[in-house]
This record gives structure tokens, C-alpha cells and sequence, in this order.
């Protein structure tokens, strides 16, 4: 006579568990079909995002052409572009460089794109057995060499591993410059929902990166500070955008829109008349006084005065939302003309390099731009070099000239 076999209480569970995780399939294929992809993203908790563990692998040194990535919704821009307006160029003994025009501004969308499952560098390199994967060599000069062309070279790779991590730049992500028009524009546009579930990965600590990412609630915990590592995330967030100079005027102009929102300007007209020299640091004017004499015999009729760093992004932006008139020699202390309201005038003199990130960062924001220039002024050195004193007195006429225009 047959027996039924009954199953074994550790069968009957095994069996319940396995309903259980087809019901649940089943649950995340409807939610997924009907609300899209941005449900499997949000699944993650904030304290997800920190570290998971470590791998390993190896890779060769080549440098590919980043072409992956599946772009998702950023947050939303309205509002209308500016023109363009172009430089004005006041002729010394040296020629200008490249100055781009009205047709010569051609607008890039900014696009934000998620990788699954990648190893990257904080350089916003992916990193896989075939290479490096970079999605421009701009600002990425270590990958210049052409070491990197050779497959035989292997690389063993130790990195660490995370849910979620946002990655935004290029190899001079820190540098000031770089990160408040090339970079922190582009935070602006991620959704908060990202930015609350992922580490931030850059490549040096600066405390300027941490008070602007207090921007949008990230603590410093959250940030990864590491130039030479490798890191390996599940959802890893990148931004395709403009690099080194070639600034993005969608997320620029945006930038622009929230900062008076946060800081509370354009509510009193402007009225300082500021000149600033970068006191012991590369480009600093020698003859600093003469210039000063030179200005205020010319224009005695205008309170000129000498201009000063600043602290807090807070500050910086009350002070240069009150500037009518500012002139410096090329530097970061530019990247302030964002906060200068529409119709003020700024002189920049640029030096033996000629660049081009000021320029369309007037443009793109209604500020008038004279532009000089000096080319005995070394980029790089830590040096004071002499100026023609008279001819920084005509480029600041130029610009009042453009405010009564």
C-alpha cells in the first residue's frame, strides 16, 4: 500500500519563501511598469549610500570614449536664454585672443546620466577591464600621455564600494574656478532625491566645496575627498555638460536665478566703484598704486575702492550684487560676476594666456565685459609684474562709458 510522503516543516518554508519572493517580483514589475524608472532609484535609504564593502580588478591603460549611460530627468530650468553679448577689446601692444561672438555661442544641454555597477575615479572616469572610459579629455591632462595607449600594461585595481554616489567634473574639479562655474552649476540641477541617497565623490577637500554643498543639505560625511581611489557604486550620477572654460549657460543662468532667490538680491541699485589686485598670489599688479592714482585723477568723480576677499558665499554675494563697477586681472575672483546685476560693467586684463571662462560668463549674464590685456603677466609664478597704468585707467573709461550706453 503507497503512503503519502507530507513535507518536512523546513519544505514547507522553504516553499512559503519561495511565493513569497514571486509575489514580491510580481509587485516590483507592476510598480515599475506604471510609475517608471524613477521608483528603482528611490529604493535605496540614505544611510545606504555610505560604504558597502571592497573588490578588486584589473585594467588595461587605455583611454576609451565614454558613450554609456542612460539619461533621467534633472530638475526643471524655465526660463527664457539671454542673448549673448559679446567683449568689448581695448587695443594695447598685445592682441587679443579668441574672442567668440553672437554666432559663435552654441549651447550644449546638459544632460544627467546614471551608470550601473561601475568603477570610476573622483575624476568622473569609469574605470573597466578595457581601460578608461572618459567622456571628454578635456581637463583630463594625466590621460594626455600616450602610455595610456599601450593594452599590455595592467593595472590590479582595489576599490570601494557603494550604493549610490554622485561624480561631477574633471581632473580640476577642486580648483575654485572649475567647481563654482563648471561643477556646482550642475547640482543645481540634480534632484534632491539623488543627492540625498548618494555620497559626493571629488578629488581634494576644499572648504568652499563643503559650504556650497550645505546648499542642498549634504553634510560633510557625505563627501568623499580622494584624488588617488578608486570607488565602485551601484548607481553612479554624472553630468555630460561643458568643461575647462566652456561653461554651460542653461545651468549658469540657473545657478544665477536660484542665488537671488537664496541670498535675497537685485533689491538695491548697485554703487561701489571696486578695484582688486590679487595681493601674494600668481598675476598680482606691482605698481598697485600707481594704478589707484592713475584711476582716481581720471575719473575723480567716483568713490574707487580697493577690493577684498570674502568668507562665506553669502557675503560674496551681497557684496558684488552691489558693484556698478569692478576691474581685476584674470582670476577666480571673477567667477563673482554671476551675483553683478544686469548692465554693470566689468574690466577684466587678461595676461600671456588667453581664456575665455569670464567672457561668457559676462556674456551669459548681461554684464558688460572690457576686456585688456597684458601678456608680461606670467599665468602660473607667484610674481608682482609692473602694468601700463594709464592704459588700466582707459579700460575702466571704456567701461563707464558702456554703463551710460
Amino acid at each position: 500500500m503507497r503512503t503519502e510522503n507530507k513535507p518536512t516543516i523546513y519544505e514547507t518554508i522553504w516553499t512559503s519563501k519561495k511565493c513569497l519572493a514571486f509575489i514580491s517580483l510580481v509587485i516590483v514589475l507592476f510598480c515599475f511598469w506604471n510609475f517608471g524608472t524613477e521608483l528603482l532609484f528611490k529604493v535605496n535609504p540614505a544611510r545606504d549610500s555610505f560604504e558597502i564593502g571592497y573588490g578588486t580588478m584589473f585594467a588595461r591603460d587605455s583611454v576609451n570614449q565614454l558613450r554609456e549611460g542612460f539619461k533621467i530627468p534633472m530638475n526643471p530650468m524655465n526660463f527664457s536664454l539671454n542673448k549673448y553679448q559679446p567683449p568689448i577689446f581695448f587695443k594695447s601692444i598685445y592682441p587679443s585672443g579668441y574672442i567668440p561672438g553672437e554666432n559663435d555661442v552654441k549651447l550644449l544641454e546638459p544632460m544627467l546620466l546614471v551608470f550601473r555597477n561601475s568603477v570610476f575615479t573622483p575624476e568622473s572616469v569609469i574605470v573597466k577591464w578595457n581601460g578608461f572610459h572618459v567622456m571628454s579629455l578635456v581637463c583630463h591632462p594625466r590621460f594626455w600621455n600616450a602610455s595610456y595607449s599601450k593594452f599590455y600594461n595592467i593595472n590590479f585595481i582595489t576599490y570601494y564600494k557603494y550604493h549610490s554616489a554622485v561624480c561631477i567634473g574633471h581632473q580640476h574639479t577642486s580648483d575654485f574656478g572649475h567647481w563654482f562655474l563648471e561643477v556646482l552649476p550642475c547640482f543645481f540641477a540634480v534632484p534632491q532625491w539623488i543627492l540625498d541617497t548618494s555620497v559626493i565623490v571629488v578629488p581634494h577637500y576644499k572648504k568652499y566645496i563643503v559650504e556650497h554643498l550645505s546648499l542642498f543639505n549634504i553634510t560633510e560625511d557625505k563627501i568623499i575627498f580622494a584624488e588617488d581611489t578608486y570607488l565602485y557604486a551601484e548607481n553612479l550620477y554624472m553630468m555630460h555638460s561643458n568643461w575647462c572654460g566652456d561653461i554651460n549657460q542653461l545651468l549658469i543662468q540657473n545657478m544665477k536665478q536660484k542665488f537671488i532667490e537664496m541670498f535675497k538680491l537685485n533689491r538695491e541699485k548697485p554703487s561701489k566703484y571696486v578695484l582688486y589686485n590679487r595681493f601674494n598670489m600668481s598675476r598680482e599688479i606691482g605698481n598697485w598704486q600707481e594704478v589707484l592714482d592713475a584711476i582716481r585723477t581720471q575719473h575723480p568723480e567716483y568713490k574707487w575702492e580697493v577690493g577684498y576677499n570674502l568668507i562665506t558665499l553669502a557675503e560674496q554675494a551681497k557684496y558684488f550684487n552691489s558693484i556698478r563697477v569692478f576691474f581685476a586681472v584674470h582670476g577666480s575672483v571673477l567667477s563673482n560676476i554671476i551675483f553683478m546685476q544686469k548692465g554693470t560693467s566689468v574690466v577684466e586684463l587678461q595676461m600671456e594666456k588667453w581664456l575665455l571662462s569670464f567672457i561668457y560668463l559676462g556674456g551669459f549674464t548681461e554684464v558688460n565685459m572690457i576686456e585688456g590685456r597684458d601678456a608680461s603677466i606670467m599665468h602660473i609664478p607667484v610674481q608682482k609684474t609692473n602694468v601700463d597704468a594709464l592704459y588700466i585707467s582707459r579700460l575702466i573709461t571704456k567701461a563707464i562709458e558702456k554703463l551710460e550706453n
